[in-house]
């Protein structure tokens, strides 16, 4: 377990809790064309603390992802079917997260982020 889950989970809460819920809010999405505007873009992940292991919650239910984390950082990394990698990052001292979606459809790339805030539930 990483030192910033360490300090997750040993809050007096968190010390009886076996997994990590984050509610990821995105206000503020850019395009690799430079276009940015406002949106309403919300992702769900759960960390297990005894297990290490991290799963996304989307509309299919339940997906598998990876988990990396060193200090105050967190990343989320989701394996898509087309070979292209999205991640999440949440900074667990103030939980300001950023979403970089590299998406193939149909041969074509759309590469794209999004900014915003994750709640933590220990």
């Amino acid at each position: 377990m990483t030192a910033g889950l360490l300090l997750i989970a040993a809050h007096p809460v968190g010390a009886m809790a076996k997994v990590i819920d984050f509610e990821c809010h995105f206000v503020r999405t850019c395009s690799e064309a430079n276009e940015c505007g406002q949106t309403d873009f919300n992702l769900q992940f759960k960390y297990d603390t005894s297990t290490s292991k991290a799963f996304i919650i989307g509309n299919a239910g339940l997906s598998e992802v990876e988990a990396y984390g060193e200090g105050p950082g967190l990343s989320f990394l989701e394996r898509l079917s087309s070979g292209a990698i999205q991640s999440t990052t949440i900074n667990l001292a103030d939980q300001r997260a950023v979403h970089s979606r590299h998406t193939i459809i149909a041969e074509q790339a759309a590469y794209s982020q999004f900014y915003g805030r994750c709640k933590i539930h220990v």
